[in-house]
């Protein structure tokens, strides 16, 4: 068993919370976000574990637990070198 992190992003890319993946599929993942907030229908997904970004689409939510649908990959240019580098770190954190 591995731990698995992930960050979510809004549409323009722009962090919204961690989560931790609990399970994946061809084409969904299911998430343990890291706090209740309230999701935009849209997102985007940040594999910690490869650095992969991909457009999703929030299909359900039970509490802190969501389901995606993974759809295209973030072009190249979606996200700058210093925003995917930051990405990168293990903690990732905006102000309120």
């Amino acid at each position: 068993m591995r731990l698995r992190s992930a960050k979510l992003l809004d549409a323009a890319y722009r962090f919204i919370c961690e989560c931790r993946i609990r399970d994946r599929s061809l084409h969904g993942l299911k998430l343990a976000l890291a706090r209740n907030i309230r999701l935009p229908r849209r997102v985007a997904v940040h594999v910690d574990e490869t650095g992969e970004v991909r457009g999703a689409r929030v299909v359900w939510r039970q509490g802190l637990v969501i389901g995606v649908h993974l759809c295209e990959r973030a072009p190249a240019s979606a996200l700058k070198p210093w925003d995917r580098f930051a990405l990168r770190e293990r903690y990732y954190g905006i102000l309120d």
